[in-house]
């Protein structure tokens, strides 16, 4: 069986944009969601698995959680998320995996910076990585490259919601 992986934040809410697309995935498959919470989760109990993740955005460092009762030894895990920057989080999860002693089927991702190289790495490293788009360049000073990008980003994660929820009501 595979299951999806998504970062979550119980503070900030943009950091938890990554639920619709990681669900919408996760749905067309038939598969569970589980997600990686953020730091001092209340309704996160007993055993978990951690990584420190560092924030390129934040400039800080966070550890992320997942419940081992969620991962299983051998399971294939496909992580799913919005966003793929330079790798950072998708290295904490993929430590997270290897250490339940599941295997990484590969990463799902809406929008890649592919100019930060963290796809390119990833790739590099033996990870299967597929992205609804990648963006090559963000010209510093210019809007509209940006505004493209989080239109894009947007468009893929809240069409996937309205997706998932008309088909759930189905």
């Amino acid at each position: 069986s595979t299951c999806f992986i998504s970062i979550v934040s119980p503070v900030n809410q943009y950091s938890s944009q990554g639920i619709p697309f990681a669900v919408c995935v996760a749905y067309k498959l038939g598969v569970p969601a589980v997600y990686a919470k953020k730091g001092g989760a209340l309704n996160v109990t007993g055993d978990v698995y951690t990584a420190e993740i560092y924030s390129f955005t934040h400039k800080k460092s966070n550890i992320v959680v997942v419940g081992k009762e969620y991962l299983q030894k051998d399971e294939n895990i496909l992580i799913a998320d919005d966003f793929l920057a330079n790798g950072a989080a998708l290295n904490g999860l993929i430590s997270i995996v290897k250490a339940a002693g599941a295997k990484v089927a590969g990463c799902a991702i809406a929008i890649e910076k592919g100019f930060q190289h963290g796809g390119d790495n990833l790739r590099k490293a033996g990870y299967k990585v597929e992205s609804l788009a990648i963006i090559d360049e963000m010209l510093v000073g210019h809007k509209i490259p940006g505004v493209i990008g989080l239109r894009l980003a947007e468009f893929f994660i809240f069409s996937g919601a309205i997706a998932a929820r008309q088909n759930l009501s189905d």
